[in-house]
This record gives structure tokens, C-alpha cells and sequence, in this order.
């Protein structure tokens, strides 16, 4: 058994030397490239759902607003005995 864990080193990695390097800092820069990037596509996302939701509430305060437009229509003309078919 100690024939097998020879020549790992101190760390137990296999592969650890100095030609393991360049592949090394790779993989951690596309690592902290990844991660920016899901970073910032969750702020995306979040920005646009809050855009989304205030033009939801834009449109919804037209349609109460319109709402409440056309039933003081209809109660005025209720009160005033008009009854025109509209």
C-alpha cells in the first residue's frame, strides 16, 4: 500500500507539479468568469421583473381609473333619467 501513495507528495494530488499550472489559473479564471456572469444575469432578470411589474401597475391604474370613468357615466345618466342605449 505504501508503494501506491508514492510519489504523490505532501498534498495528495495527483498531477500537482508545475506543468499542472497554466491549467490550474485557467480553470480558476473561468471559474470567476462564470460566476460574474451569473451574477450579473440574475440582476438582469431582476431589474426587468421590477420594470415589468411597474408597467403592470401603470396599466392597471388606467383600467381603474377608466372603470371608475364609466360608472360615474352610468350613474349620472341613471340619475338624470337619461336612458339613451349606448
Amino acid at each position: 500500500m505504501h508503494d501506491v501513495l508514492e510519489g504523490h507528495g505532501e498534498h495528495g494530488g495527483y498531477g500537482a507539479g508545475p506543468d499542472m499550472m497554466p491549467a490550474t489559473i485557467t480553470l480558476s479564471i473561468l471559474a470567476v468568469l462564470v460566476a460574474i456572469t451569473t451574477l450579473m444575469g440574475h440582476r438582469a432578470s431582476k431589474e426587468e421583473l421590477l420594470l415589468q411589474n411597474q408597467e403592470s401597475d401603470q396599466w392597471n391604474y388606467y383600467q381603474a381609473k377608466n372603470q371608475r370613468m364609466m360608472a360615474r357615466r352610468i350613474g349620472a345618466d341613471t340619475v338624470g333619467g337619461n336612458r339613451s342605449v349606448r
